[in-house]
């Protein structure tokens, strides 16, 4: 099952604090919803593994975290990440730090994610 194209329409939730000129707030979403988590299958912002967003002078701040501190994925969602961030801001310095405060739980899962899995 391959995660869905992330559409902003279909939602009205804001999925993570972000800070940095709200006509990025978009692209960057845009751009983190295409990592997906191999295990779930489903992209990191539905997940709700993204935390925080900060854009200031070509520096971008990203806190990610995962269901879980023995998930065997870690380093490669926050590879991905990294990578998707590059690809959505060019020319900037992109900093991703792997956070565990707060604990990540179900709660975060998107609506939209929920409509998906069927709940």
């Amino acid at each position: 099952m391959s995660s869905p194209a992330y559409d902003p329409a279909l939602d009205d939730e804001e999925f993570f604090a972000f800070e940095g000129p709200p006509e990025l707030r978009k692209p960057v979403t845009e751009a983190l919803a295409r990592v997906i988590d191999p295990e779930l299958a489903m992209n990191i912002v539905d997940l709700g593994l993204v935390y925080f967003v900060s854009i200031h002078d070509k520096e971008v701040r990203a806190h990610v975290t995962m269901t879980s501190a023995a998930c065997p994925v870690a380093d490669i969602i926050v590879e991905d990440t990294r990578h998707a961030l590059i690809d959505a801001l060019p020319g900037s310095r992109i900093d991703v730090e792997l956070v565990w405060e707060p604990e990540w739980s179900p709660d975060r899962i998107s609506t939209r994610a929920r409509r998906i899995m069927g709940g």
